[in-house]
């Protein structure tokens, strides 16, 4: 758990504004609604093999994310130190 939270604290370290707006863009584009709405604009206008391709692609990801966080069912556990944000 330490040497994950060094981690996290490692990548923060290189937190700036443009970083954090482009990482929040970026983040946006991992949403189901914009996914959906991405593999959608390509089924009807572009190739409709992919964007069935795609969306399979997703729910599968999905399903297969799933299965895993209840397999490792793995909690966040704070540190004493902690403030309430998780990190310090």
């Amino acid at each position: 758990m330490a040497f994950e939270l060094d981690i996290v604290k490692w990548l923060q370290s290189f937190s700036n504004g443009f970083l954090d707006m482009f990482f929040e863009i970026i983040t946006e584009f991992g949403d189901e609604i914009i996914f959906i709405a991405i593999a959608a604009s390509l089924y009807w206008l572009v190739n409709k093999q992919f964007g069935y391709k795609l969306m399979m692609f997703f729910l599968h990801g999905i399903a297969l994310n799933s299965l895993f966080k209840a397999f490792f069912n793995n909690p966040i556990k704070k540190s004493p130190s902690s403030t309430g944000s998780g990190m310090n």
